[in-house]
This record gives C-alpha cells, structure tokens and sequence, in this order.
C-alpha cells in the first residue's frame, strides 16, 4: 500500500513539472519588467497570487467590471518598493488603510489610534495610484468584496 501511494505522489510530481516550469518562466519575465513601465492593460492581466511576507506598497488597478455595488473592482499589486511581490483582488470595491478604520487588526485597541504615514503617487505608463508606507505591510485572508491592508507589527 505504501509503494503504491508513494508511486502516485512521484508520478503526481512529474506531472507537474513542466506546469511548474512554466509559471516559474512567467514569474520570471513578470519580475523583468518594471512596474514603472507597464500599460494598466498589463497590469490587469497578472494572475493573482498571495505574498509569501510583507510588503511595502499597493497600486490600485482599476477593473473593466462593476462589484454589485456599482463601484468599480480593484486588482491590488503588492510591492517590496517596486518590485511586485503579490498580486490580489479582482473583485474588491474598497480598501481599507490599516483595517478598518484605521485600527490595524485588533478592534479591541480602538481607544489607542496608531497613526502611520501614507504616500500615494500615480505611476507614469498605467495612471494607476500607488499607496506606499515606510513601514512594512501585511494582508490577512480577505473575503468577500473588502480588502484590508495592515501596517505589520514588528515584534
């Protein structure tokens, strides 16, 4: 029974491989390019992925479909300065700087307001609005049309 669970899981993984090259291929010709220098076509057409830490800045590309909100959606680029290191969203109609509110992530602290620095330029090709802090940023799992970006706590 071992054996043949363990030739499954080789098989599965050879199967793999070449998808595996492939997306490695992608992400490499994505990193290529500069954020700087991409169309807001390009920039809609990236396929999500979620960070593997923390990141530093967010630009904000606009969708060609309406959330049933009738507000636009947003794809989020995630970038460690202007390298991108996440892509996320589609389909959010708003962003949240710092949770809700602006109270990071813990309700429970609302009668201690944290303040953090926001920068917003616009990229020169796309016109995109990037969102950037000194400090480093993190996402939780996000669900539904809400996308909310936290200032991480360093420990």
């Amino acid at each position: 029974m071992e054996n043949k669970i363990k030739e499954r899981l080789e098989k599965t993984l050879e199967e793999m491989e070449p998808m595996m090259e492939r997306l490695k291929k992608q992400h490499a010709e994505m990193m290529e390019k500069s954020i700087m220098k991409m169309t807001r076509k390009e920039l809609q057409e990236l396929e999500n992925f979620k960070p593997e830490g923390a990141f530093n800045g967010v630009v904000i590309v606009p969708m060609q479909e309406n959330h049933e909100s009738d507000y636009s959606c947003m794809k989020f680029i995630l970038l460690d300065h202007l390298e991108i290191v996440g892509v996320v969203g589609g389909y959010s109609d708003v962003v949240h700087l710092n949770g809700i509110g602006g109270y990071g992530k813990d309700l429970e602290e609302m009668h201690k307001p944290k303040h953090h620095a926001w920068s917003i330029d616009c990229l020169p090709v796309s016109k995109c609005v990037r969102l950037f802090c000194m400090e480093p940023l993190e996402i939780d799992e996000w669900f539904g049309s809400d996308f909310s970006i936290y200032v991480k706590e360093v420990e």
